[in-house]
């Protein structure tokens, strides 16, 4: 599931064969010369929250709950 603001934007389906982990881990990267989008804030978690644990954290790192 992919959010945006606090909202969730769109479901990513995975088929039973899809591989999600990566044999030799690598950083992140984020960025190309052909990158037009600004990224302000990325968290990334090792394990699965419940739609409540995204909405709690997106609250707890808005600058208003209004």
């Amino acid at each position: 599931m992919s959010y945006e603001d606090g909202v969730p934007s769109k479901a990513y389906v995975y088929y039973a064969d899809d591989r999600l982990n990566q044999i030799i881990p690598q950083p992140i990267t984020i960025g190309s010369d052909e990158c037009d989008i600004r990224i302000y804030r990325l968290k990334i978690y090792n394990k699965n929250l419940s739609t409540e644990a995204v909405m709690r954290n997106f609250i707890a790192d808005a600058r208003s709950t209004t």
